[in-house]
């Protein structure tokens, strides 16, 4: 694939989270971090490996404010609690990932 082939991926997960389709952009993004033809060192490798730490984060955060906002039962509180927690874990994760390899990166000041 040429490196135009994964800025097009890049910007289709984009366009998937300005549609709200979440789990779209989240599997494109995370197609772009598994490919065998990138490596980090590829611009588009580090900004998904940003934008799914970043989606993470965000997605934790919506299931907190679920959890704050809505009358819900033990079951639906301890699913969302596990969700909150499984997300947050992995956005720590992959943004420590970031900061590793790009400790010079400007997103690291937004």
């Amino acid at each position: 694939s040429s490196p135009a082939a994964f800025t097009a991926a890049y910007q289709l997960a984009v366009c998937r989270m300005e549609q709200q389709d979440v789990d779209g952009a989240d599997a494109a993004w995370r197609a772009i971090l598994s490919s065998s033809e990138l490596t980090p060192p590829a611009k588009e490798w580090r900004e998904a490996l940003f934008a799914v730490a970043k989606l993470q984060g965000d997605r934790a955060g919506y299931a907190w404010r679920k959890l704050e906002s809505q009358t819900l039962n033990p079951a639906a509180i301890e699913t969302l609690w596990e969700e909150v927690e499984r997300r947050s874990r992995e956005a720590t994760t992959l943004f420590e990932e970031y900061v590793a390899r790009y400790p010079q990166s400007e997103q690291l000041t937004e």
